[in-house]
């Protein structure tokens, strides 16, 4: 943790969810994690930080990847223009859904 936004929350999510894996250890049962980010997140960074420490895919699976689309406006959010070196957000959302409601 180089104390960027990113690496922060990272840290968040993995001390979050190995919380939640310390509670069902002692007695707790969970059906389900889900993780809700903001409207306009990039869902990769939340997906490749759960991929890469292996105590949490050892003991959690990755379902899926659910973003929720206005249909009205989708169309003019995906043809956004973003600084170079940017991601449009819409459009990571949507390509990288396993689902879109």
């Amino acid at each position: 943790d180089n104390g960027c936004m990113c690496c922060t929350i990272r840290g968040d999510l993995i001390k979050g969810l190995q919380e939640i894996l310390d509670s069902i250890k002692q007695g707790g049962h969970i059906d389900q994690i889900m993780i809700e980010t903001t409207g306009m997140a990039d869902p990769v960074p939340i997906v490749r930080t759960f991929m890469s420490d292996p105590g949490l895919t050892e003991e959690l699976r990755l379902d899926a990847v659910i973003a929720m689309a206005d249909a009205k406006h989708l169309p003019g959010r995906l043809d956004d223009q973003v600084e170079e070196g940017k991601v449009n957000e819409a459009y990571q959302q949507v390509a990288f859904a396993d689902k879109i409601i």
